[in-house]
């Protein structure tokens, strides 16, 4: 893991296009890796890597590999799982919100200390919304005994710093009046530069953004309480419209469907204002509280 860990960051600091990492197995021996030529332009294809002749598997697939060879095959097919969805729009927002609240209560139950990360964006925002709410009915509940159960939520600040979404996290920690359940790290700038490396080995390739050393330092620190389970709002990527372009996309969509958007055209506004006036510079505002209330 050492040497390993030495090739990737000599080759990501220096721009080396190929080292050899020397095998420790007996016999010796070293296995050659090699950058693509352009490594920044991966995502091309979803299933490049930043290095050469090496390919992630498709999504929904899985590989066998045996002394007689590798067999590649797809085990989930979306296309064979789709589902009847209300006709109406109002009653596939009632279906959808039933969906989501269940995933957020099956994905608490169990029986250990767990977590809810915020990160004042609409996913972490309706994920921790929902866990509050689940717990309010007093359905948040343990797997074996059927006992209530709590979670804390942990969040991240830069106090002083334009960038720092905490303020909007603070909004729904505030909401539901839960700030004597939250922790927030705030991490010390100084301290990234020790990460590198760590984040190099983890990672196992260029990462899209500097955010990635805030992820590290901010589940380390919740390990280390003995956490081992939290629900979060990364991976969905803005399920719930949260860049600029998909607001704005869902009101072209409704408009060209005749959908009537008088009841809650002055909450979509309003967030769609909000995200091109919080953080212009940044991309990604985050919603006002009319738009928060909206869910």
């Amino acid at each position: 893991p050492a040497r390993y860990r030495r090739a990737l960051a000599q080759m990501y600091r220096t721009a080396t296009h190929a080292v050899s990492i020397p095998l420790p197995r007996a016999g010796g021996g070293a296995v050659s890796l090699a950058l693509a030529d352009q490594p920044w332009k991966v995502q091309v294809s979803p299933y490049n890597t930043p290095f050469k002749h090496i390919r992630m598997l498709p999504a929904g697939h899985c590989m066998l590999v045996s002394s007689s060879g590798r067999r590649l095959f797809q085990w989930w097919k979306l296309a064979e799982r789709l589902v009847d969805v209300p006709g109406r729009f109002e009653e596939r927002i009632d279906h959808f919100r039933d969906l989501f609240e269940d995933a957020v209560r099956l994905r608490l139950r169990n029986d250990v200390d767990t977590g809810v990360t915020l990160s004042g964006g609409l996913d972490s925002g309706s994920v921790y919304g929902a866990a509050r709410k689940l717990q309010k009915v007093n359905a948040v509940r343990t797997a074996t005994t059927d006992e209530a159960k709590n979670f804390r939520t942990f969040s991240v600040s830069f106090p002083g710093n334009a960038l720092d979404e905490y303020p909007w996290a603070a909004q729904c920690i505030r909401f539901w009046d839960d700030e004597a359940r939250t922790e927030v790290i705030r991490p010390a700038p100084g301290l990234f530069p020790e990460l590198i490396d760590d984040i190099i080995w983890y990672q196992e390739a260029p990462v899209w953004s500097a955010s990635i050393l805030v992820y590290h330092m901010l589940y380390r620190h919740i390990a280390s309480l003995g956490t081992r389970v939290f629900l979060e709002g990364h991976g969905g990527d803005e399920l719930f419209g949260g860049y600029r372009d998909e607001v704005r996309l869902a009101v072209e969509t409704y408009a060209a469907r005749g959908i009537d958007l008088d009841h809650t055209r002055g909450r979509i506004f309003a967030f769609s204002r909000d995200r091109q006036t919080a953080r212009p510079d940044y991309g990604k505002g985050r919603a006002s509280n009319a738009a928060l209330g909206s869910f």
